[in-house]
C-alpha cells in the first residue's frame, strides 16, 4: 500500500520584528527615588522596560523668617541676625543695628568767667570739652544795684553806652557796655 503522505507542517510564526529601544523617559518623581520607562516598536516582547532613577533627598521648601534677634548694643554699632527653617540656601541672615553714635561723657565744669558787670547785673559763664550733653553754661551775676558815690547818680556813674558786638556767632559769648 501506497504511504499516505506526510501532512503538511503548520505554517511558521511570523518573524519578530524588534524596533530599537527609544530614550528613557523621566524619573516618575523630583526628588528622592522612583522609576523611568522606555519603550520599542514591533512585535518583540518585551516592548516596554522600566529602571529606577534617585534625584537624590528631598529638600523641605523655605519656611518664614523668624523676628530679628535684639540688637546687642545700645549705641555705636552691633549686627543682629534672623533665621529660617526649611532646605533654603540661606538659613540665617545678618543686618547692623544701633548704628547711632554713643553719647560722650561730660567732662567736669571749668571755672566761672568774671562777671561781665561789677553791679546792675552781670553775667558770667563756664565750659567744659565737647560732650552729649550742654558744654557752656552762664548764669545771672552782680544783680545788685550800683550805689552812687555823690548825690547826683548821673554824674557818679555815667550813662551806659550800647553794647558791644558778641565775641561768637553760636556757643558761649561776651558782650560788654561801659560808662
Amino acid at each position: 500500500m501506497p504511504m499516505p503522505s506526510p501532512a503538511p507542517s503548520p505554517p511558521s510564526p511570523p518573524a519578530m520584528v524588534c524596533g530599537t529601544w527609544g530614550t528613557w523617559g523621566a524619573c516618575s518623581v523630583t526628588c528622592g527615588a522612583g522609576s523611568r520607562e522606555r519603550s520599542r516598536a514591533g512585535s518583540c516582547s518585551p516592548y516596554r522596560e522600566s529602571e529606577a532613577c534617585d534625584l537624590g533627598a528631598c529638600v523641605a521648601p523655605c519656611g518664614d523668617w523668624a523676628q530679628w534677634a535684639a540688637c546687642p548694643v545700645t549705641c555705636g554699632g552691633g549686627t543682629r541676625s534672623r533665621s529660617r527653617s526649611g532646605g533654603c540656601s540661606s538659613s540665617t541672615e545678618s543686618e547692623g543695628c544701633n548704628a547711632e553714635a554713643c553719647p560722650v561723657p561730660c567732662g567736669a565744669w571749668g571755672e566761672w568767667s568774671s562777671c561781665t558787670a561789677t553791679c546792675g547785673a552781670g553775667t558770667r559763664s563756664r565750659s567744659r570739652g565737647e560732650c552729649s550733653g550742654a558744654s557752656s553754661d552762664s548764669e545771672a551775676c552782680n544783680a545788685n544795684a550800683c550805689v552812687a558815690a555823690t548825690a547826683a547818680p548821673s554824674a557818679a556813674c555815667g550813662v551806659w553806652q550800647q553794647w558791644s558786638q558778641c565775641t561768637a556767632s553760636c556757643g558761649p559769648a561776651t558782650r560788654m557796655r561801659s560808662r
